[in-house]
């Protein structure tokens, strides 16, 4: 009668250690199918005014230069899509950054670190941003006239 009552609780390790394995490789299955799905998305753009955006900006966006000085943090960025955003680097002075693909967390960044290699100055080509997990090379800068472009924004809303 003993060993009948071992084997029962062997037979019980058993079966627990099978509903473990099971519910692991479940929950596996269920974190890469996540991950495909989030990958899927990360393709899809963030709105649909991201090309509106882009154009507002480029409007307002003078001639690429080769790099600028920053003698202070930005104040602020702005993302645009995948491949652009704004710097702020004073109340009324920014930039319009390009950067090489892929860039895919840039859009939902909550945070953003410039990587330069020399101080207090940030070159296109050479230097990067770093935004989540992806670190993207700058391949442009342009000024923006954002004291024009706020005043015009202004305009419409008054007029609108």
């Amino acid at each position: 009668m003993m060993r009948g009552h071992k084997r029962g609780i062997r037979e019980n390790d058993v079966r627990t250690k099978m509903i473990r394995s099971t519910h692991k490789t479940l929950a596996s299955a269920v974190t890469l199918l996540a991950a495909a799905i989030l990958a899927a998305c990360s393709a899809i753009p963030r709105k649909d005014g991201d090309k509106a955006d882009l154009a507002r900006y480029t409007a307002y966006a003078g001639q690429p230069v080769s790099d600028i000085r920053m003698y202070t943090r930005y104040d602020g960025w702005t993302p645009v899509d995948n491949h652009h955003l704004v710097i702020h680097t004073n109340v009324n002075e920014s930039y319009l950054l390009t950067v090489a693909e892929p860039c895919i967390d840039l859009p939902f960044a909550t945070t953003l670190a410039i990587k330069s290699r020399f101080p207090h100055t940030v070159s296109s080509g050479f230097d990067s941003i770093r935004v989540g997990r992806d670190t993207c090379r700058i391949t442009e800068i342009r000024p923006l006239d954002y004291k024009r472009m706020k005043a015009d924004l202004a305009q419409e809303k008054a007029h609108g």
